[in-house]
């Protein structure tokens, strides 16, 4: 069952494959720009998927997947905490 699915998995998967399983079990955790590209993280169980993009176009151009945390502190300046320090 790919809710279950592992990194390894995962990357065992064609592309197109990879895509579906995203569309499918993936939950989006943030999204950032950097020059001319727009990149989107998304979760399946404990690893994570980066997902690449040309800007203008929005055309697709690269997936990265990974299980590390100091990928993800590439995203931690997009999280607003602004209502968590209402509280």
């Amino acid at each position: 069952m790919l809710n279950d699915i592992t990194l390894y998995e995962f990357n065992s998967l064609n592309e197109l494959e990879q895509i579906e399983a995203l569309g499918e079990y993936g939950q989006i955790v943030a999204h950032r720009f950097q020059e001319e590209f727009k990149f989107l993280l998304y979760q399946i169980n404990n690893f994570y998927i980066e997902l690449k993009y040309i800007t203008k176009g929005n055309i697709f151009i690269q997936l990265n997947s990974f299980n590390t945390t100091e990928k993800l502190e590439l995203y931690l300046k997009e999280i607003n905490i602004d209502e968590l320090k209402k509280r």
